[in-house]
């Protein structure tokens, strides 16, 4: 029974690593777009 909330737990943590992931690869992805997007603009 404790093997099984361990697996469980664990598997919640990978979860929340890979949306935290997510989540910053995203806003780093945002962030770069509107510091590039001026510069195409003006191009």
């Amino acid at each position: 029974m404790s093997k099984l909330l361990v697996s469980l737990r664990s598997e919640k943590n990978q979860v929340r690593i890979m949306t935290g992931v997510a989540v910053v690869t995203i806003i780093v992805f945002v962030s770069e777009m509107a510091l590039l997007l001026p510069a195409i603009l003006m191009r």
